[in-house]
């Protein structure tokens, strides 16, 4: 039987809860500009699942730790960072329907309130005093930056479905793995555990970007425009996929899209249109599901 979000939510709701008047509590002891930021940032409209996957797993062994609220807060001020920072390498001007911290107060704000957040992060990681979670959570970061750098270098012109994969898996599984870990450690779980669940986590992860991926050609829901990762020439999974498939006449035509300065909406609509003549959305969806088995299979 599937569940939507909301119900799969409903055993953390309170916890969910505790972080948001946390992190609230937190931002009032900062500079008010940072502050200000930081909560526009937080309170846009994300589903928390980072923290979710932290608190849920924590759930596979039947409690919670004293430093569950702490940890929460500190996967969504590294998520949090990664946005402000990703929304300026991208010039994107709105995230989730609501404009972008950048879109309002620059970029130079956006970098530095980053900054700030990410140093936050592990200022309250050292409060926990756990080794194992000080080198979980630097690891991670670490991670993060090194897929942001990737997604920078490898661009369309050199897109494969090998460096799309080892993208994802810097980019955005390796936050998700690590919260699902986060939350092994905090119960106690033998080395063994944690690690599994860290493979859960990244299986998630992959998966969560790919569907994400695919959300950017087809859905008006996402609160971007359509077809922004085109526009931004990312290498993604149905681009790949449609890179494979077609003739090398039509290929070209491709690559001479990719190859101007501004794709138009126009531009958009023929390379969407040939993506679902060779139904790539629908290989990306089982790809997503491969994934999602896997982590199935390791809970």
């Amino acid at each position: 039987m599937s569940q939507n979000f909301e119900e799969i939510l409903l055993p953390i709701k309170s916890e969910l809860k505790k972080m948001e008047s946390y992190i609230e509590r937190r931002f009032k002891k900062d500079h008010f500009f940072i502050a200000e930021v930081g909560n526009y940032v937080v309170q846009s409209g994300g589903k928390r699942i980072r923290p979710a996957l932290m608190l849920l797993s924590s759930l596979c062994f039947g409690k919670y730790n004293k430093e569950v609220q702490k940890m929460s807060a500190i996967l969504e001020y590294i998520h949090t960072a990664s946005l402000l920072h990703d929304d300026v390498i991208d010039n994107a001007a709105y995230r989730r329907k609501k404009k972008t911290a950048k879109n309002i107060w620059g970029n130079k704000a956006s970098i530095l309130v980053g900054d700030y957040l990410l140093a936050k992060a592990f200022e309250q990681l050292v409060e926990i005093k756990n080794f194992d979670l000080m080198q979980l959570i630097s690891t991670t970061a670490v991670c993060l930056s090194e897929g942001e750098v990737l997604q920078l270098l490898h661009k369309w012109d050199d897109a494969s479905l090998d460096k799309y994969l080892h993208i994802i898996r810097y980019k955005t599984a390796c936050l998700m793995a690590a919260a699902m870990q986060t939350g092994a450690i905090l119960t106690n779980q033998p080395k063994h555990i944690t690690q599994k669940l860290y493979k859960c986590g990244e299986q998630i992860g992959m998966a969560f970007q790919i569907v994400d991926d695919v959300l950017d050609y087809s859905s008006k829901n996402t609160g971007k425009e359509l077809g922004t990762d085109l526009k931004e020439k990312k290498i993604t999974l149905p681009l790949c996929r449609l890179m494979e498939l077609l003739d090398p006449k039509e290929k070209k035509k491709v690559l001479q899209i990719l190859d101007t300065p501004k794709i138009t909406v126009k531009q958009i609509q023929d390379v969407t249109d040939k993506m679902q003549y060779f139904k790539v959305f629908d290989y990306s969806i089982q790809q997503a599901r491969k994934y999602i088995q896997r982590a199935k299979k390791i809970l």
